[in-house]
């Protein structure tokens, strides 16, 4: 049924209204009992932030993209008023998630849970204090979706694929990982809707101009056309496993980060973001600047992962499962009011096993989704229904960032987790409805 159908009104009314206060106690409650973190990762996007705020880029490196960076100065750069501007998108989100589970089923009080699902869902509240992307990411990634569908809903809306790509871009200028959202949503309407060619191009034109403006942007600056000059450090969290099978031609690179290796292990356990302790002498023994030693340990794992494809794809699948682990970024000293770690942890492996259960649903979801989705192409049938589009958000999400990355995956899960667990509903209700057509 329509959302603007009269005799849903009401009841749509009071689900958005359900939604917002239950999301605004629950914040109002979090500013209580907690206060912002401020992490490692915040320092370059603040550093970012001051480069833009004065327009002097001599000691940027390209490190970050702007879109948080953007953000922090929308803030003034007050810690304290982020937290509130991320849990006013954790509010939006959530009635983003309402109206995107509404237009699939007709159901206000199925929807609701979506909703609910994200606003109760303590890591993800949590991460609204944390003065990192993940917030602001997951708000960008659910509207991207939402103007996807509007795009579609009721007839083909080009307007409203300039929003979807606009907002794709913004995305990518956010978290680099998510570059793959516009080319897939223009690629999706492309090959599932006949008449909404126009949609496609649209979107796809949309994301492309911020996005190869700021590549351009890079290639003035520091002569890299890029959106980041991060790909080179990160692929080593990959590669670093096994990088004493590097050829002679990177032995410097190769040697320097085997002792440095060593040492990271002793410290934590893992190889992994060996390369930020090893660039220092890296870039001082090569000669070369940061842009440039990017670019080489790009080569150097490159070569790693062609020559050692086993290796490489054990890693990578150990990050996809990483993906979906669903952490709790908490610090116990910012708790203002004794006891309230103790009662968050203890309410929180509840939720975990919530979490963790609908993760495992939405694997299995994603897949009867998308292959009932290419049979039903090969048949000749189109449409793009919206539980195809979230499926392909999740598992590209996931799916990317495994190849690209070793170690903190789990983070990179925060910004779709809430659309997974909505897949899941959208699939639950396809399967209910099924099932009471059956019995009719």
């Amino acid at each position: 049924m329509p959302l603007t159908e009269p005799r849903h009104a009401v009841s749509v009314a009071r689900a958005l209204v359900l939604l917002t206060v239950i999301g605004v106690t629950v914040r109002a409650g979090m500013f209580l009992v907690y206060q912002p973190v401020v992490y490692p990762d915040t320092n370059m996007y603040v550093t970012l932030a001051s480069q833009l705020l004065h327009f002097d880029f001599t000691d940027y490196t390209g490190v970050r993209t702007p879109g948080y960076s953007l953000l922090l100065l929308l803030a003034g750069q007050s810690p304290f008023v982020v937290w509130l501007m991320q849990s006013a998108m954790g509010v939006l989100i959530s009635l983003l998630l309402f109206w995107i589970c509404f237009t699939h089923t007709g159901n206000g009080s199925w929807s609701v849970v979506a909703g609910l699902l994200h606003s109760l869902a303590l890591n993800q509240l949590f991460f609204e204090a944390n003065i990192l992307s993940e917030t602001f990411s997951t708000l960008l990634v659910v509207l991207s979706v939402a103007c996807l569908v509007s795009a579609l809903k009721n007839g083909p809306r080009p307007a409203y694929g300039v929003a979807a790509g606009v907002v794709s871009a913004v995305v990518t200028l956010t978290r680099v990982v998510y570059v793959y959202v516009g080319p897939l949503f223009a690629l999706l309407v492309w090959l599932f809707e006949r008449d909404a060619r126009r949609v496609a191009v649209s979107l796809g034109v949309a994301f492309l101009i911020p996005v190869l403006g700021w590549g351009a942007f890079n290639k003035v600056t520091i002569d890299h056309f890029g959106l980041s000059t991060m790909t080179g450090y990160n692929l080593t969290n990959h590669s670093g496993a096994f990088m004493e099978r590097a050829g002679d031609q990177h032995a410097t690179i190769r040697d320097i980060y085997l002792k440095y290796r060593e040492q990271q292990i002793a410290k934590t356990g893992s190889h992994s973001m060996t390369i930020f302790s090893a660039r220092g002498e890296m870039l001082k023994k090569t000669g070369l600047d940061n842009v440039h030693l990017s670019r080489q340990l790009t080569k150097l794992s490159l070569e790693l992962f062609v020559n050692n494809p086993a290796v490489y794809l054990r890693s990578v699948a150990e990050s996809w499962a990483r993906f979906w682990a669903a952490p709790l970024y908490t610090r116990s000293n910012q708790f203002s009011v004794p006891g309230a770690a103790r009662a968050v942890e203890s309410v929180w492996r509840v939720e975990r096993v919530l979490v963790l259960t609908m993760n495992a649903l939405a694997i299995l979801a994603s897949a009867w989704v998308l292959i009932s989705a290419v049979a039903r192409r090969l048949k000749g049938i189109t449409g793009l229904p919206i539980p195809v589009i979230v499926a392909c958000v999740v598992m590209g999400a996931s799916v990317l960032q495994a190849l690209a990355e070793f170690g903190e995956n789990a983070r990179y899960g925060i910004p779709t987790q809430s659309l997974a667990a909505t897949l899941v509903l959208l699939v639950a209700w396809d399967i209910r409805s099924a099932l009471v057509r059956r019995h009719i």
